[in-house]
């Protein structure tokens, strides 16, 4: 069915339904929603067994009339705990309120490795690794394992001071100790 142009939450969208027929020779329904907003876009895809359809369908309408495209807010940096050192282990914590930062001076084409250890065996944790400008360096935030978090023979793009950004995973809490060394010391 369609594509067919609708207004949600006075953005601008379309739905569509698509049938289709999954791997296993399953025929599927999946409900399509397109919402933008001046330069964003959000899509929405929702599917189900074909015979589940009319059950499922007004709770796809529901979640895709829920979208509101806004512009991204940043979440504040924690406060600096601290500059890093190579070869200096330092112990840090993230609390459910917020996270926790360090900032390491890196020069162009250095290669350096950054280990992050909860110390506890429940506490999991992220972390990313932010520019002068508060934009991350990396493809994805560093969340490996559960466990022990690396980011190993890392190329400084740009001489300049970083900060290592921690966070617990899902807004969990703890301890942890951080290591930034020179790629393969």
């Amino acid at each position: 069915e369609g594509p067919t142009a609708v207004t949600i939450n006075g953005q601008e969208a379309a739905t569509a339904v698509i049938k289709a027929t999954s791997d296993n020779d399953t025929p599927l329904a999946a409900f399509v929603a397109v919402v933008s907003k001046n330069d964003r876009v959000v899509i929405m895809i929702a599917a189900t067994p074909a015979d589940t359809e009319a059950e499922y369908r007004p709770l796809f309408e529901a979640m895709a009339n829920s979208i509101e495209v806004s512009e991204p807010v940043a979440a504040p940096l924690p406060e600096s705990q601290g500059i890093l050192l190579f070869g200096v282990t330092e112990t840090g914590n993230v609390t459910a309120a917020g996270g926790s930062a360090w900032e390491f001076i890196g020069l162009e084409g250095e290669l350096v490795d950054i280990i992050v250890r909860p110390l506890a065996e429940d506490f999991d944790l992220i972390f990313d690794l932010l520019d002068e400008s508060g934009n991350s360096v990396l493809d994805i935030e560093v969340d490996e394992s559960f466990g022990q978090e690396e980011l190993r023979g890392f190329t400084i793009p740009a001489s300049g001071t970083y900060t290592v950004s921690i966070y617990g995973f899902s807004g969990s809490a703890g301890d942890y100790e951080i290591t930034l060394a020179e790629a393969g010391s």
